[in-house]
């Protein structure tokens, strides 16, 4: 039987709130598919905030990179909890204990654009919150594959009961529309949400984000530009960018998609060099756009 998504849940304006991540193998299991795990963790230290301090709050997840230490290295499964109000803290120690052992406070950090939301408790009532796309409704979750931690998506027709916690409401959730988030469907907005999360995931490939490289994502993805798009709505972000790669496949042309590969190769040099780890973030991106890698690599040789 599929999943039924007929309310809706509206999300906290706030987007910065206590933040804490784990080793994926943690709480994913042995396999790396145990989702619900992740869930269990999550809908237990929402309960306990709501219980110690009185406050609703919704759960984003999302795949973090620390910094490297001698002690983690790659990709740890992270998730904030954003809630209306002043967060202190109380509520970080509450939702640790409520979390577990294994999960380590990363403080309070901003909702990360990559990140979704994935479960919320509000008057007693826990919902699994749904992201709308052009293909439908879908539910996305965090798995390991070969080592990677990937997002996946469950589409609501396709989904059974079994896959989520008992005694959840779906929702799917919604943000108050943005005076600037006209025009949904421009190729403009494909094409920086695209070329916003491929950059992103270049400069964060090393753990840690140096200046130069802050300064890059500053001058190409201005803010005044994300605003005008609506690109600050989260969730309005997430829901294209789900569809972003088709869309420009389809609407781009051979060349102006080439040309955004030179844009990820500028973003890979902004800290003086290309690595192996950065280098395939690019393979995958023109795999995304359906572009050879070798035209890719002439192109590159030609204009560098």
């Amino acid at each position: 039987m599929a999943i039924r998504v007929d309310i809706q849940f509206h999300l906290p304006a706030t987007t910065t709130g206590p933040a804490f991540s784990t080793l994926p193998v943690g709480v994913l299991g042995s396999d790396g598919q145990d989702w619900r795990g992740v869930q269990e963790a999550t809908l237990r230290a929402l309960g306990d905030l709501s219980r110690e301090h009185g406050i609703d709050a919704v759960a984003w997840s999302c795949a973090v990179l620390p910094h490297q230490s001698e002690e983690t290295h790659g990709h740890r499964l992270g998730v904030v909890f954003a809630y209306t109000g002043e967060a202190r803290d109380a509520h970080v120690a509450t939702l640790a204990a409520g979390l577990g052992e294994g999960w380590s406070s990363e403080g309070f950090r901003a909702i990360p654009r990559r990140a979704f939301p994935s479960l919320a408790l509000q008057e007693g009532a826990a919902y699994q919150l749904w992201v709308e796309g052009r293909r439908g409704l879908s539910a996305p979750r965090l798995v390991v594959d070969e080592g990677e931690l990937l997002q996946t998506r469950l589409a609501a027709g396709t989904a059974k009961a079994e896959d989520f916690l008992p005694d959840v409401l779906h929702a799917l959730g919604v943000t108050t529309p943005s005076p600037q988030s006209g025009g949904d469907d421009s190729l403009e907005a494909y094409k920086v949400v695209f070329a916003l999360s491929v950059c992103e995931r270049i400069l964060e490939a090393d753990g840690e984000i140096a200046e130069p490289e802050v300064e890059f994502l500053r001058r190409v993805f201005p803010t005044a530009r994300l605003e005008r798009l609506g690109l600050l709505d989260r969730i309005r972000f997430l829901s294209l960018r789900q569809e972003a790669a088709s869309e420009l496949t389809a609407h781009m042309t051979h060349d102006a998609r080439l040309t955004l590969m030179g844009l990820f190769w500028r973003a890979g040099q902004s800290d003086g060099d290309v690595d192996a780890t950065e280098l395939q973030i690019l393979r995958d991106a023109a795999s995304q756009l359906h572009l050879d890698w070798d035209e890719v690599e002439a192109y590159l040789h030609e204009i560098w």
